[in-house]
């Protein structure tokens, strides 16, 4: 009886690998990079179907790595909420060359923070308070989260103390004062920033045209 030995075609596709899977924490933030879009433009009501399509991966994937949708919302929050990399760009804000320029650099760091941190605050109702859903989580909120960046742009300020009529601290406060107040209005009114060097000038030397000092002369 004539033996056929199989026909091996030339070009055939070999069997195909699975990936191996991801470790949790890098599945996670994969889950919570794909969920802050939605979560901005969705608020609450964004649903893990929506966010395991955008990140990729099936609806069950998402409960391997967090317990319930509130959790992807949390981490969402804690992730824009890290000032990792606000921090160096502080650091890297102080090699500039003139106050003015430094100035600038701050506001622009604080600016794409706030500008990550607010959709989300705002989708979440966290900007000055906890929801009622979230009494049993952190207290944080975005406008807790400004008292802290002051106290961090303050510390980035001690080096121009001599050059400046307050202390570092007030000047922190008008700087995130004003970046807040326009990345908020950004967020939620849709008004555009005022401008990294008209809040840095406002700082520095106000808005009146002709400076003067309280006695009434010309500096």
């Amino acid at each position: 009886m004539r033996k056929y030995k199989p026909v091996i075609r030339s070009g055939a596709s070999p069997k195909r690998r699975r990936a191996p899977p991801l470790p949790p924490s890098e599945r996670r933030q994969i889950i919570v990079q794909a969920a802050i879009p939605l979560l901005a433009r969705h608020g609450r009501q964004v649903t893990t179907a929506q966010i395991a399509a955008a990140a990729g991966v099936a609806e069950g994937t998402i409960y391997r790595v967090f317990p319930d949708k509130l959790s992807i919302l949390d981490a969402c929050l804690e992730h824009v909420l890290d000032t990792a990399h606000l921090e160096g760009d502080l650091q890297a804000a102080s090699a500039r060359p003139t106050i003015e320029r430094r100035l600038e650099a701050i506001v622009e760091a604080l600016h794409r923070h706030l500008s990550r941190v607010l959709p989300v605050a705002l989708a979440l109702g966290v900007v000055t308070a906890r929801t009622a859903v979230d009494e049993e989580r952190d207290g944080v909120t975005a406008a807790n989260h400004a008292v802290m960046l002051t106290a961090l742009v303050a510390r980035h300020l001690r080096a121009e103390a001599g050059s400046l009529r307050s202390s570092p601290v007030t000047v922190a406060r008008l700087l995130v004062g004003l970046v807040f107040g326009s990345a908020f209005q950004e967020a939620h009114s849709g008004l555009p920033h005022l401008g990294t060097r008209m809040v840095a000038r406002i700082v520095l030397d106000g808005v009146r045209r002709d400076r003067v000092d309280v006695s009434g002369s010309k500096p």
